[in-house]
């Protein structure tokens, strides 16, 4: 008797096992955030989803977090403004893009026309797009595995203080926002029907991490903004958060294994691009796209390196303030595009990575007490002193809690700035219509940009051969 009931148990043990063997499978997320126009490693990416693809046959998805203009001139000064990255992204077959701030960048008509070229949903929850040229975008997307799982994905974009993403204000003219904290409890109800639930998210992993903390009916936040490398995954409560660095430097692989339609584990690794092998047609489209003559003519020669983002924008607000014939010239240090310029010749290309935004250069006649007031503002967009200037020297003095308490101006000698005169200051459009400060409609329009400010600037105090 005892032994047919331990006979009975042990095959009831291997059904049960066999069972669960079946009903065990994997889901692979492949996830990437920031590429800000960054094509020349698109060869690499390409041989690697290839790869992972022939290897797990099934359930591979490809995901982006946003941001995929501006930062190569390539695609940013395309006949097509971003066209060569939407190209190639179609040709790598990316599931679903969620919106990045700079996805804006080129303005909302240029933005239509990309969104309709895309063979990939670019998807927003928080953004309502009533009376301006832009589709409404789908807040999420549902992909379907061959078991299957369903997988909700929901697009969150970042919303700053001043009520709208981090990028020109003229790009969002007639565009309403919401902060995703409110948006995601809009999609609560609606995503219990789903067996996997994602927010795919251009915030910053900080914030990421706030959300998560307060939804814990998702199971994962793949996100950008931030530019982190999260490796491993960060953690907040049940809910893992990745992010994959920026500039098409690693590609994200999340696996998923489920057992049923249920989660069981989540791993995910980061795989550097820089020396995988290429793939020869992607490299070739590459290549196509990245011949521009104009690009190649060189304009100056470095005598010496420059070794920071700092000491590069001091020298772009040297080059607005002499190029305006301004008193005071300011750079905001999220403007610098370039942590370093090395010695040497370098070319329109240079300038174009150095300041892909391009933007006007408009001048302001400013008391010591508007100054301040610009100063006090920009301090806050950071925490902490985010302008670099050129004829000004400004001291921040912060309490132990780093609040600021007081700021002392200083002329470029370092003595007291005079209190009673009027100072031509050079701010570029971005912080004009950015900001908030007391001299912001005295704005007057040069009709002169960065890019050719910058250019003439190197060419005079740094010619070739000299």
């Amino acid at each position: 008797m005892k032994k047919s009931f331990l006979i009975i148990l042990l095959a009831l043990f291997w059904s049960l096992n066999l069972w669960s063997q079946k009903d065990t499978s994997t889901i692979t997320l492949l996830h990437i955030n920031d590429l800000h126009a960054k094509i020349n490693r698109f060869p690499q990416l390409k041989h690697v989803i290839d790869s992972i693809k022939n290897e797990r046959k099934e359930d591979v998805f490809l995901v982006s977090s946003g941001d995929l203009f501006s930062g190569n001139p390539f695609v940013d000064q395309y006949t097509e403004r971003g066209k060569p990255i939407i190209d190639l992204m179609n040709e790598l077959h990316f599931d679903v893009s969620e919106l990045g701030n700079h996805d804006f960048d080129y303005g909302q008509a240029v933005l239509e026309q990309r969104m309709k070229e895309a063979s990939f949903p670019m998807i927003c929850a928080n953004i309502d797009v009533s009376g301006s040229p832009l589709t409404q975008p789908k807040p999420y997307v549902v992909l379907k595995t061959s078991k299957g799982i369903e997988i909700a994905i929901l697009g969150l974009l970042q919303i700053s203080d001043n009520g709208i993403p981090d990028s020109h204000p003229d790009n969002f003219k007639n565009l309403k926002f919401t902060t995703p904290e409110k948006a995601i409890q809009t999609y609560k109800k609606t995503f219990k029907s789903y067996d996997i639930k994602i927010a795919l998210t251009h915030l910053g992993y900080k914030r990421d991490e706030a959300l998560a903390k307060k939804n814990q009916w998702l199971d994962l936040i793949i996100g950008g903004h931030s530019h982190t490398e999260l490796s491993p995954p960060l953690k907040a409560g049940r809910v893992s958060i990745l992010q994959a660095g920026h500039d098409v430097k690693f590609l994200g692989v999340a696996t998923l294994t489920m057992v049923g339609h249920r989660i069981v584990k989540i791993e995910d690794q980061l795989i550097p691009l820089k020396f995988q092998p290429k793939d020869s047609l992607t490299y070739q489209k590459v290549k196509d796209y990245s011949k521009n003559p104009e690009f190649q003519k060189e304009i100056a020669e470095l005598p010496y390196a420059l070794e920071s983002a700092e000491e590069i924008g001091t020298l772009m607000a040297e080059a607005y303030k002499e190029g305006l014939n301004a008193d005071i010239a300011f750079q905001n240090i999220g403007g610098v595009r370039l942590d370093k310029m090395n010695e040497g010749v370098f070319k329109n290309l240079d300038i174009m990575f150095l300041d892909p935004f391009n933007n006007e250069i408009l001048t302001f006649d400013m008391t010591q007490k508007e100054l301040l007031s610009f100063l006090r503002f920009a301090f806050t967009v950071r925490h902490k002193n985010n302008q670099l200037m050129a004829g000004l020297q400004a001291e921040f003095i912060t309490d132990e809690e780093g609040n600021l308490t007081d700021i002392k101006l200083k002329d470029s000698q370092g003595n007291p700035l005079p209190e009673n005169k009027i100072y031509k200051v050079a701010i570029n459009s971005y912080m004009a219509s950015s900001y908030d400060f007391s001299a912001k409609d005295k704005a007057q329009h040069t009709g002169l940009f960065s890019n050719d400010l910058l250019i003439e600037y190197f060419k005079k105090h740094f010619p070739i051969g000299k």
